[in-house]
């Protein structure tokens, strides 16, 4: 192991010797010895990133190993290099909006391209600046285009399903409400000399009523989110519109 140059004064190469190291980042699947064993058969586990070190030279210092943190804080430049190229941004999965994975446009080898650019989502390239749209070469502009395009008519259609939501919801409680209407008239009104042969008649508990009501209120709270949702994606296309302005 390399040591610093004050416990080194022979050392005449760059001030950090971790740089005298060759360091590098790979996805690798190891075998699972147990199950192999159990199987009769190679298993290999899930496919994680690994990272190989060796001195230049010496194939007798090589290390394979799972990355661990310490390893991304010793070559943090090395490890998010790794990471854009394989489209593994650390955080990405946070971001908010419509992933590119989901977007029928783009190829897996756009995908590929568009996160090592850190775009993660329709919405962040319906929004790119020039300068931004611009790595993205020649097709650039029109990706672009047809980001804000898609996202415009993804807002269509998802107001549509939630007004189609929204009327048959108030149909059902249109329904519920002229039931609980009927069976209370019919609790109120006064009972006539039964007829020798009583029609069979829907008596609703005061336990249905209350359930019935119940999810009248249940439906009009969601009919407030829903329309809440709608004004939150109409401005959101808004400000997208107004970038690409």
């Amino acid at each position: 192991m390399l040591a610093s140059d004050l416990a080194n004064p022979e050392f005449t190469n760059p001030a950090n010797p971790d740089a005298l190291l060759h360091v590098e980042f790979y996805m690798h699947a190891a075998l699972d010895a147990n199950k192999s064993a159990t199987e009769g058969r190679r298993i290999y586990a899930e496919s994680r990133p690994y990272v190989r070190i060796m001195r230049p030279g010496d194939n007798t210092s090589i290390i394979e190993t799972p990355v661990r943190d310490d390893h991304k804080a010793r070559w943090p430049q090395r490890w998010l290099a790794f990471q854009m190229a394989e489209g593994m941004i650390e955080g990405a999965l946070e971001v908010p909006g419509w992933r590119i994975e989901e977007w029928p446009v783009v190829d897996p080898g756009q995908v590929h391209e568009l996160k090592y650019l850190r775009f993660s989502t329709v919405e962040q390239i319906a929004g790119a600046s020039d300068a931004q749209i611009q790595r993205l070469g020649m097709g650039g502009i029109g990706l672009r285009e047809q980001a804000r395009q898609a996202l415009k008519d993804k807002y269509r259609s998802d107001s549509r399903s939630e007004l189609e939501t929204r009327d048959r919801e108030i149909a059902e409680l249109k329904a519920q409400v002229s039931e609980i209407t009927a069976a209370l008239k019919l609790k109120d009104t006064p009972s006539a000399e039964p007829p020798s042969q009583p029609p069979p008649q829907r008596h609703l508990s005061p336990e249905r009523i209350e359930k019935m009501l119940q999810a009248r209120r249940e439906r009009q709270e969601r009919r407030q989110r829903l329309k809440a949702a709608r004004k939150a994606k109409k401005e959101e296309l808004a400000r997208a519109d107004k970038v690409g302005a």
